[in-house]
């Protein structure tokens, strides 16, 4: 099915949430499980809302819920007209695995914002390591990290760890921490 509407750019969202299962039939070796949920949207009206937003959720792999989001967006898109697919996720595998191959990645502010958060202690240098994120400085925030976590090293410092595991996340996914634009 393809849908009629044309527009030069579309933008996702795709993020994986996990549910906790309860109840007495849920197999033993599971407490949980993940759902996909992906938004697609043509951009934001002046009250910030989004336009035109389509939705699909699922607890299908990773490749089988990228054909369901596929359809879910054609069914109201054409997307041999879209110009510029631009995708936002936290750098799961299975949202930079995409059905079309000219949809472009990248990690998303809300998830990079959350890694600092969570694994710098360090108020300022939170602060210090979103204004080099937000000006694209890549390379000087790799190296601001390594250069704190060096910093904070001592036997065993819990901080050093999660300052290293900040470091793999964004070096991890370098390629896809400049904006699109």
């Amino acid at each position: 099915i393809e849908g009629g509407k044309e527009v030069p750019v579309l933008f996702e969202e795709a993020d994986g949430v996990f549910l906790h299962l309860q109840g007495k039939d849920r197999p033993k070796h599971m407490s949980g499980k993940e759902i996909k949920v992906s938004t697609c949207y043509e951009g934001w009206n002046e009250q910030g809302e989004l336009v035109g937003k389509v939705m699909s959720a699922g607890f299908e792999d990773g490749k089988t819920f990228q054909k369901l989001r596929e359809a879910t967006i054609k069914t109201k898109y054409n997307t041999d007209e879209v110009k510029l697919r631009v995708l936002n996720g936290d750098g799961a595998g299975w949202v930079k695995a995409c059905e079309d191959p000219d949809t472009v990645f990248q990690l998303d502010r809300f998830h990079i914002y959350q890694k600092i958060l969570r694994c710098i202690r360090d108020k300022e240098m939170q602060t210090g390591l979103r204004n080099l994120y937000d000006a694209g400085k890549t390379e000087e925030l790799l190296e601001t990290i390594q250069i704190y976590s060096d910093s904070i090293a001592t036997d065993n410092d819990k901080g050093e760890k999660k300052a290293l595991e900040l470091y793999e996340y964004l070096a991890g996914n370098k390629e896809y921490l400049l904006s699109y634009q």
